[in-house]
């Protein structure tokens, strides 16, 4: 590597949202805002036991969907972090995929 060169490291950790209702009853909520429901109870036990896995990550930013069942599960996890406090970032592009009809 030369000297103009600069060798970059870093961790890129996927979380997919909690469990919804929705998602126990097997109904397809892809991107639909009428389709966007919380996490179930199950959700948020999930969250939070990955939550208390991720607590001593060092997180510098932290991206989720607008969904409100993405945005639960990031805001959830974050709040058992002790070791980062970077804010929560939405972006409607990070949505899952378009169902169409099917949704």
């Amino acid at each position: 590597m030369s000297a103009s060169e600069k060798e970059v490291a870093f961790y890129l950790t996927l979380v997919r949202h909690g469990q919804t209702d929705s998602n126990k009853d097997g109904v397809i909520q892809g991107q639909s805002q009428d389709l966007d429901f919380p996490l179930s109870d199950k959700g948020v036990q999930q969250a939070k036991l990955l939550g208390k896995q991720f607590s001593q990550e060092e997180f510098t930013h932290i991206f989720t969907s607008d969904l409100s069942r993405a945005e639960q599960t990031a805001e959830i996890i974050l709040s058992e972090n002790t070791a980062s406090f970077p804010c929560i970032k939405t972006d409607a592009r990070l949505r899952e995929r378009n169902y169409g009809v099917a949704e």
